[in-house]
């Protein structure tokens, strides 16, 4: 996060830069700071809908849409785990 942002400009700012696709922040599911051996990561995940249509990989090269039930298939990060896992509950 910026100075002065919230937690749903963040996301949407993130997700245009790195998707060039707008969204709208729905609800809050969790926050959580995961520590890695050198650093820690704090992490606010939002339920968001997508505005319009396209997308753009600007900072990644592949993406694939799955079904909730087919998270656990990928091989997350340690700091996404507990978002897959509770995407998988709720």
């Amino acid at each position: 996060m910026e100075a002065g942002e919230s937690q749903e400009q963040t996301i949407r700012r993130e997700i245009r830069e790195e998707l060039s696709m707008e969204i709208q922040p729905i609800k809050h599911l969790l926050s959580h700071t995961h520590h890695y051996p050198d650093f820690s990561i704090e992490l606010h995940t939002w339920l968001c809908a997508t505005v319009g249509e396209g997308m753009e990989l600007n900072e990644h090269q592949a993406f694939v849409w799955l079904e909730v039930k087919d998270l656990k298939e990928l091989d997350w990060a340690g700091a996404d785990v507990a978002v897959v896992e509770i995407l998988n509950i709720t």
